[in-house]
Order: C-alpha cells, then sequence, then structure tokens
C-alpha cells in the first residue's frame, strides 16, 4: 500500500520515529492507530454518557460507578 501524505504529516511521523520508541514505521503506525481507536471508543463513550443525561432512569450512585471505574482501572477501593 502507498500513502500520500503532506510534507508536514511526514516530518511528524519521522520525528516520532527518530525517538527510538518503535522498532519499525509499521509499528509506529499500528501504535498511532490503536490510539485513534482508543479516542473513538473514548468519545462514543462521552456521547453516550450525554445521552444517559436525559435518562434519570439509567443513573446509578455515584459510589457505584466509582467501583466499576476503580475495578476497571484496577484502583483500589478508597
Amino acid at each position: 500500500m502507498e500513502l500520500q501524505i503532506s510534507a508536514q504529516t511526514e516530518a511528524m511521523f519521522r520525528q516520532r520515529f527518530a525517538t527510538g520508541r518503535y522498532a519499525s514505521e509499521d509499528e509506529l503506525l499500528r501504535d498511532a492507530l490503536a490510539s485513534l481507536s482508543q479516542t473513538d471508543e473514548d468519545w462514543a463513550a462521552i456521547e453516550e454518557g450525554l445521552v444517559a443525561l436525559d435518562h434519570p432512569e439509567t443513573w446509578i450512585p455515584l459510589e457505584t460507578a466509582d467501583a466499576e471505574l476503580r475495578s476497571r482501572l484496577q484502583i483500589p477501593p478508597r
């Protein structure tokens, strides 16, 4: 696959690659795409939360939400 990218985008890509964090250009691209996927998931969760604000019957107690988030993110309970 051949990609057409701007000089500015290529410079940003080369700058990231030059850090030595990535073993290959493919690895850098995979990491960038994974980050975009995570961002998409985050935005979807935010949108879902905003919709839920219009439906109080779906709300859960703050303590429950806190416990669920701590569990999901592996943060010790308070």
